[in-house]
């Protein structure tokens, strides 16, 4: 009995990967197809550094994280450099470019 659940249960992990990834990239394929992009004024909410890598998979014991900078604003997160992240401020007036159905930022500048 538990074989055939071990068993049973990769293919339906895979499956539901599989089409978590084709519904991403379909509405990125859409937004290259279309080939607009938004231009938002908007100001910075906040800013976060965030642990990625090695020590997001559970295996605390190795080596291989580093940290990841992110602008948040309106409904947007921005991962950008450490040079980009200590350039700008909470609170800046940013101009954005995002691409509309995806919801991925493109680019950021101060106005």
């Amino acid at each position: 009995m538990f074989s055939i659940i071990k068993w049973s249960l990769s293919p339906l992990l895979i499956t539901i990967a599989l089409i978590v990834y084709v519904v991403k990239i379909k509405s990125i394929r859409k937004d290259l197809k279309i080939g607009t992009k938004y231009f938002i004024i908007s100001k910075i909410d906040s800013k976060a550094n965030e642990k990625y890598g090695t020590y997001s998979s559970g295996n605390y014991l190795a080596n291989g994280s580093s940290n990841r900078m992110c602008l948040i604003f309106d409904e947007y997160k921005y991962y950008c450099s450490n040079d980009e992240y200590l350039n700008f401020n909470i609170g800046d007036k940013i101009n954005a470019y995002v691409a509309p159905l995806s919801k991925i930022v493109l680019s950021i500048d101060k106005p």
